[in-house]
């Protein structure tokens, strides 16, 4: 590290302190630190709304909401959502139908292999990035919630946004489009 990147510190008294060059590295190196776990806590808190996201769309396919509780059962679900987390977000009708359909969108059998061979890529390329990402993946994954009913969550979507899913399967026509954006973004870190 240059000399003239490390920032001076901010003594509350000078009395007793001795800063010097090893003083000023050590607390650069305790910054960087903490940026990275505040970096990989936001990253863990996406992966587990995503498996959430996951789920609950997974869930209203599954147990077929609409046929068993009635053309409003999603209405009352967000609704019943709403009023159980007040603070949160994401639980408003329309969200609640993206959930649903990116399950869809994804879950037929015929996208199973294209999924997998996503993965398989991620995990041979050379990208400096998507493989800090895949070190931050594993660490998250844990099989028993990522394998339920129905298909599993495909790792690699916890790389992309929730707002930028809804974007791809909103605007794309097909499985490979899909893929083609979710791989850019993770790859590139592609806005929507």
């Amino acid at each position: 590290m240059d000399k003239k990147d490390i920032q001076q510190p901010h003594f509350v008294s000078g009395e007793g302190v001795h800063v010097d060059e090893s003083y000023m590295l050590w607390i650069e190196e305790i910054k960087s630190r903490y940026k990275r776990a505040q970096i990989k806590a936001a990253f863990k808190v996406n992966a587990e709304q995503l498996l959430f996201n996951w789920q609950l769309g997974r869930d209203l396919v599954i147990r077929k909401a609409e046929e068993r509780g009635g053309a409003g059962v999603v209405e009352q679900l967000s609704l019943d959502l709403k009023a159980a987390f007040p603070k949160s977000k994401g639980f408003s009708t329309t969200n609640l139908w993206n959930m649903k359909k990116w399950y869809l969108f994804y879950s037929q059998k015929a996208h199973a292999e294209k999924l997998h061979q996503l993965g398989g890529e991620l995990q041979n390329t050379d990208n400096l990035t998507t493989k800090k990402l895949q070190q931050l993946g594993a660490e998250i994954q844990d099989a028993s919630d990522m394998v339920a009913d129905g298909e599993a969550f495909p790792m690699p979507f916890s790389f992309v946004p929730w707002r930028h899913h809804v974007d791809i399967i909103t605007k794309c026509k097909n499985i490979d489009e899909a893929l083609f954006y979710v791989r850019k973004t993770i790859e590139e870190g592609r806005s929507r």
